[in-house]
Formats: C-alpha cells, structure tokens, sequence
C-alpha cells in the first residue's frame, strides 16, 4: 500500500511511517493510503488538531465521509493503521456517510 504525505509517496508502507506522517501531519495537509487508483484513506488537517477523512472504493460515486467536524489526531492513527493492516476494523471505527457530493470533499 502506499503512503503519500507532503511531496513524497512510499510505494511500500510501513506502519512506522504511517504512524510517523500522522504525528506530523499539519491543518491544510494532505495524508493518503492508496491501495490503488479507485481505492484509498485520505486526511485533510484542519485548523484546532482535527482531521477530515474520507475513503474510496470505487468510482466518484462511492465516497464515504467521517461525519462531524472531524477525527482527533488519536482515531486518525487507528483509522490509518487499521486500513494499512487490511483488518475491517476501520469500517466501524467512525458512522462513516456517503458523500452526497460525489466527489472529493477535499477540492
């Protein structure tokens, strides 16, 4: 899986990377777990320490959103650890609801 954060992308993953880009993710900064094109976890900072996140499984019209004002930088790590290890366990971490949008809620 890989790991894109700042201007870097790690084809290969570790979770001491990932768990090292979410200490030091900042508000306005992307952080993205990219199974492949169609299929990913991505974080936007935003300002007071929390995290917009959604995922990806598919086409535009399958995006799922985190709702509220955000994950704490703690649920972040278990959401992003989660998905890297490829256990479910992130799917019922947060009430996760599909974007009405239909696309990035990041743009």
């Amino acid at each position: 899986m890989k790991l894109i954060f700042r201007d870097d992308e790690f084809p290969e993953a570790s979770s001491q990377a990932v768990g090292a880009a979410i200490q030091d993710v900042e508000a306005d900064e992307t952080l993205t777990l990219e199974k492949s094109d169609s299929a990913f976890l991505d974080a936007f900072g935003l300002v007071g320490g929390l995290f917009s996140v959604q995922y990806r499984e598919g086409g535009v019209e399958d995006i799922w959103v985190a709702p509220g004002e955000g994950v704490d930088r703690a649920m972040l790590r278990r959401l992003f650890l989660s998905y890297l290890a490829g256990d479910e366990a992130w799917r019922t971490l947060v009430a996760w609801e599909a974007n009405p949008e239909h696309g990035s809620v990041f743009t």
